[in-house]
């Protein structure tokens, strides 16, 4: 690791995740801003022993060849390492306890409880393949104020009693926003939860 930072680099936000690799968006001060905005990028690298655990909205490092392939987004497959610049989301989903959901619909309200070990997961499943986009909000505009919206308020209930909480809802006729340690993100591909 103390020569790979020799090499070239760039920091950025992960996107997407697949099975092979990260959707990376460089940041705006970034030399490679002049090849794309967005990298895929292997998580083949050659470095082993490093976080491979990625999830959307974390903050990445990678180190690689130099070699960019100028597709869009573009792709860069020789990756030496990449690391986590940020705090894992993952970290939140350890040794929950359950999982409190509060759902709006129409402006009625039900709340219930998740225990159950497969429905956490498959809930965690779905939230990992997020695609999500930072966006920033007006308190006015939460969706939970619109009407005819719908919305999911998740609260993870931790072994130490720590309770860190996001939303999901449907604000206007199409548009799927979360909000994860209060903040706004824009949801891709956005899916019912309870179906993953």
């Amino acid at each position: 690791m103390n020569n790979v930072h020799k090499e070239p680099h760039f920091a950025g936000a992960v996107i997407e995740v697949f099975e092979n690799s990260i959707l990376v968006n460089a940041n705006e001060e970034e030399e490679v801003r002049k090849n794309s905005d967005l990298f895929y990028v292997s998580l083949d690298t050659e470095l082993t022993g490093g976080w491979n655990d990625f999830m959307s909205g974390d903050e990445v490092t990678v180190f690689f060849d130099g070699a960019i392939a100028e597709t869009y987004p573009a792709q860069i497959d020789r990756v030496y390492a990449i690391v986590l610049t940020s705090q894992s989301k993952l970290d939140d989903w350890i040794d929950i306890d359950g999982v409190e959901v509060l759902h709006i619909l129409d402006g009625q309200s039900t709340e219930w409880t998740i225990t159950d070990n497969k429905q956490t997961d498959d809930l965690y499943t779905w939230f990992v393949n997020l695609s999500l986009i930072k966006q920033h909000f007006k308190d006015s505009e939460n969706p939970g104020n619109s009407v005819g919206g719908e919305i999911f308020v998740f609260t993870l209930l931790q072994s130490n009693n720590d309770r860190i909480s996001f939303m999901y809802g449907k604000y206007g006729s199409d548009e799927f926003y979360i909000i994860y340690y209060n903040e706004w993100y824009k949801v891709n591909n956005p899916s019912d939860p309870f179906n993953a």
